[in-house]
């Protein structure tokens, strides 16, 4: 069989292939969208409804003395209110919460890890409950923060979540 006959099949299928993990959140991150809301320190209500829970984040709840304080924070580094979502091995929680790690721009618009951010500046800490692959760079961002003595919550020595 000639070889450039099936060039076109592969060079399809491949196509394909890509796309759907792309539209996944396998390849990288989705496109930009519009926040509607923040709920609380690490989730945030995109436009449409979406309830989108920052994977590995465990900031205070609302209730919690530092609540208010955490959801001030999250809105403070969100930036231009725009994120795109990259999605874990878990797609939704228990909730039925989207699970992501979440990107936006900063005021000079370059793009950051909203979940990093939250972490390295002390607003909340890394969740260690359920395991997923950014767990070890969040855990050694959050020994920074304490060590540099920034935001709330945990103190030095202090068992994690």
């Amino acid at each position: 069989m000639n070889a450039g006959r099936l060039r076109l099949p592969l060079l399809t299928a491949a196509l394909v292939v890509a796309a759907g993990l792309t539209t996944y959140g396998l390849l990288g991150p989705s496109q930009w969208r519009a926040v509607e809301r923040v709920i609380d320190g690490d989730t945030i209500v995109l436009r449409g409804g979406e309830r989108v829970r920052l994977i590995g984040v465990d900031a205070a709840e609302l209730k919690d003395p530092d609540g208010p304080r955490a959801k001030e924070c999250l809105r403070d580094i969100l930036g231009d209110d725009r994120v795109r979502l990259e999605y874990g091995p878990q797609r939704r929680d228990r909730f039925g919460r989207t699970l992501a790690y979440v990107e936006t721009k900063d005021a000079a618009g370059h793009v950051i890890d909203l979940n990093e951010s939250l972490i390295l500046s002390g607003c909340a800490a890394a969740m260690t409950r359920y395991p997923h692959p950014r767990m070890e760079k969040f855990l050694l961002l959050m020994d920074e923060a304490l060590r540099a003595r920034r935001g709330y919550g945990l103190q030095p020595g202090e068992k994690l979540p």
